[in-house]
């Protein structure tokens, strides 16, 4: 396998995982009932937990796509911070249209924030380190 074969399975490789993921939200976020835990840990509930883990991973996911389409890494990480806050806030319009069960709430849509400015922030300190080994 040459160098060109290899950069085109791991680009194909990263859209399928980021394809598989927001499937996956896609089904939690309208799926009727979820499994429940105890309520509180630390300052968050379990389910906010969960909503912020989801989205960090979806930004991380989209990012390492997104960074192979834009002109500068900054640029792909941004489109894909914007990607995953736009889903959330599609998910939450979806679950209070479109499901009898589940319901739109804010607060969900704050932890999905949260879990993209991790990543975020994450892939922008990864960058910096990245610079300061350039020669």
């Amino acid at each position: 396998m040459n160098h060109s074969e290899f950069c085109r399975t791991c680009a194909a490789l990263r859209i399928l995982a980021l394809v598989l993921w927001v499937g996956g939200v896609l089904w939690l976020s309208l799926t009727p009932k979820l499994p429940r835990l105890p309520s509180d840990y630390f300052l968050l509930s379990w389910d906010k937990m969960r909503h912020a883990g989801a989205y960090a991973l979806m930004t991380l996911l989209a990012g390492r796509v997104f960074v192979l389409f834009s002109r500068t890494p900054c640029r792909g990480w941004f489109a894909a911070a914007a990607f995953a806050l736009a889903y959330g806030g599609l998910m939450e319009i979806a679950q209070g249209l479109l499901t009898e069960v589940r319901q739109a709430e804010f607060e969900d849509m704050v932890a999905n924030v949260c879990g993209i400015g991790v990543s975020l922030t994450g892939a922008f300190v990864w960058l910096r380190l990245l610079e300061g080994r350039k020669p």
